[in-house]
């Protein structure tokens, strides 16, 4: 049976990434794998990030250099987001690339009884981002992995990061009070125990101008209601007291099964249990719209936390952004 390390950026803002991360985790708990702590104990080595920006990216890269440097004799699967936010990395040679569309290659690839589709993630565990054995081994990056494969890029990794500490890896990659928490040569950390994630749909079907997720969302993908509240009552009964949604957009929920998000949240506002809800994320037209169809008593009793993406407060570059609601309505909203 093959040995299994995971490595996953889930640095605060990225949740979704440690949930994504732990359906590939528990797919292989599941099915009878080992999940190693250390990579040089694995026969696999899997990798998932979140690049969406220039500086993540970077971080991301400088991260896959140095596995496929320090372990050439492993297997390195790149997953979800790396093989379609950074695209030109499918250039990489004896690499495994499983993109968000192709959750079938697990299935694949690997021996097993459950098949990844039928895994519920309700805990989410956080993984350490990086585990450096040997710092010296940044300056090979430098000169031969980076320079000889002369991969595009809009930027130029520096000695500087080539020759970075363990500490300053660490700041990078992952928030203070988890560091704190946590012992870092732990790799996988379940959530705390009151913290219930669902995801009710999958990808965000709008196109605003600026943003990467279109680079790796298809078409969207709504779960069935009935699941969704099964699920939920199921981890309340198992105490727990916030209830998490992490979507892209928590509001394309009903895009595709004639429904919406009011609908949804009125049918969890009815569950006769003691819990807050939490939103990852808000996309601010829905909201603008859906508002008033959304029963008051949510709003008083049940939501704790919600993260509404405003980009800008002018309707102009609102405009830009392929984004059409009012912001002072939303703001409004907000208050």
């Amino acid at each position: 049976m093959n040995n299994i390390f995971i490595w996953s950026a889930s640095w605060a803002e990225h949740s979704q990434t440690s949930y994504q991360s732990t359906i590939v985790y528990e797919f292989f708990k599941e099915n009878g794998y080992c999940l190693v702590n250390e990579p040089k104990d694995s026969d696999y080595i899997l990798l998932n990030a979140y690049p969406f920006d220039n500086y993540e990216e970077k971080l991301v890269l400088i991260s896959i250099y140095y596995y496929i440097n320090k372990y050439k004799d492993k297997k390195i699967i790149l997953f979800w987001s790396i093989p379609d936010m950074i695209y030109w990395i499918r250039r990489l040679k004896n690499i495994i690339f499983i993109s968000y569309s192709e959750y079938f290659i697990f299935d694949q690839i690997f021996k097993k009884t459950i098949s990844i589709y039928d895994i519920d993630v309700g805990r989410i565990k956080f993984f350490m981002p990086l585990k450096i054995e040997d710092v010296s081994l940044w300056d090979l990056l430098h000169n031969s992995l980076w320079k000889n494969l002369k991969l595009e890029t809009s930027y130029e990794i520096s000695e500087y990061d080539l020759s970075i500490t363990v500490d300053k890896l660490l700041e990078w990659t992952y928030f203070n009070y988890k560091i704190e928490e946590y012992p870092w040569k732990i790799n996988y950390m379940d959530d705390n125990i009151d913290n219930y994630y669902i995801e009710t749909t999958r990808w965000c079907w709008f196109n605003c101008s600026y943003c990467a997720i279109r680079n790796v969302s298809w078409f969207t993908k709504s779960f069935p209601i009935e699941k969704i509240l099964s699920n939920i009552k199921k981890w309340l009964a198992n105490w727990a007291k916030n209830i998490i949604i992490i979507d892209e957009d928590v509001w394309s929920y009903w895009i595709d099964i004639g429904l919406n998000f009011a609908y949804l949240i009125n049918k969890i506002n009815s569950i006769q249990w003691d819990f807050n809800v939490k939103f990852y994320y808000i996309e601010p037209r829905h909201l603008e719209k859906y508002y008033n169809q959304i029963e008051e008593t949510f709003w008083v009793n049940k939501l704790s936390y919600a993260r509404i993406t405003i980009q800008t407060t002018s309707q102009r570059i609102l405009k830009l952004m392929n984004r059409d609601y009012n912001i002072e309505t939303v703001l409004n909203i907000t208050k």
